[in-house]
């Protein structure tokens, strides 16, 4: 189990593993294929979600997960350390931290290696 500042970083890596894996299923087989990579290597995870569920190559429920992926990304870069600000004397407060953010990360490697076989798929 990573600690907290590890896990964050974790987070962040594999999250920018999820976009790329993304821009790679979608451009794949197409004419404009490099450019289309370039361009979503480019956007913010908001624009990639967009064009991914313009596809139609994902269900709802997997574009709902990179949603959620995305807003924990937020969450976790913007307001995981201001949310407990004022939390004086918490002793439990680190090790909450520590497993929450463990979690997320063991759900996003999981989702990110289910990107990784599309693309496995994809290449045979």
């Amino acid at each position: 189990m990573f600690g907290i500042h590890e896990a964050i970083g974790r987070i962040i890596e594999i999250i920018q593993c999820i976009e790329h894996n993304l821009a790679v299923i979608i451009s794949d087989g197409r004419e404009d294929a490099d450019d289309l990579f370039d361009q979503m290597t480019a956007m913010p995870l908001y624009d990639v979600i967009s064009l991914v569920e313009r596809t139609g190559l994902f269900d709802k429920d997997a574009i709902d997960i990179f949603t959620e992926i995305r807003k924990e990304r937020n969450r976790i870069v913007h307001y995981f350390f201001k949310d407990d600000f004022g939390v004086c004397q918490d002793d439990g407060l680190d090790e909450r931290r520590r497993r929450y953010l463990n979690k997320r990360l063991d759900e996003m490697e999981h989702i990110n290696s289910q990107l990784c076989k599309i693309i496995d798929k994809k290449l045979r």
